[in-house]
C-alpha cells in the first residue's frame, strides 16, 4: 500500500520523506490494522519543529498546496 501512495506522489511530482518504522511516533494509524485496513500516516510538512505539540507550529502556503495536492492525487488514484 505504501509502494503504491509512493508511486502515485513520484508519478505527479511530489516530494515525500519516509521515516521508518523503529523511529517514528506512535500515532492512531497501528490500531486499524486490526481490522484489517490498510492506513498510513501523513505529517503535515514542517520543519525541524514538534508537529504535536501544544504550542503550535508553523508552515509555508506552498508546502501546505504540496499536502493538498498529495491528497488529492492519492484520493484519485484510489477512487479509479
Amino acid at each position: 500500500f505504501i509502494s503504491v501512495i509512493c508511486d502515485v506522489l513520484e508519478e505527479n511530482g511530489i516530494s515525500y520523506g519516509v521515516i521508518a518504522e523503529d523511529i517514528a511516533a506512535p500515532d492512531e494509524a497501528w490500531g486499524y490494522d486490526e481490522y484489517g485496513l490498510n492506513v498510513f500516516s501523513l505529517c503535515l510538512p514542517t520543519s525541524g519543529e514538534d508537529c504535536h505539540s501544544l504550542n503550535g507550529i508553523s508552515t509555508t502556503v506552498s508546502k501546505m498546496q504540496d499536502l493538498r495536492d498529495s491528497l488529492i492525487y492519492i484520493l484519485n488514484h484510489l477512487l479509479c
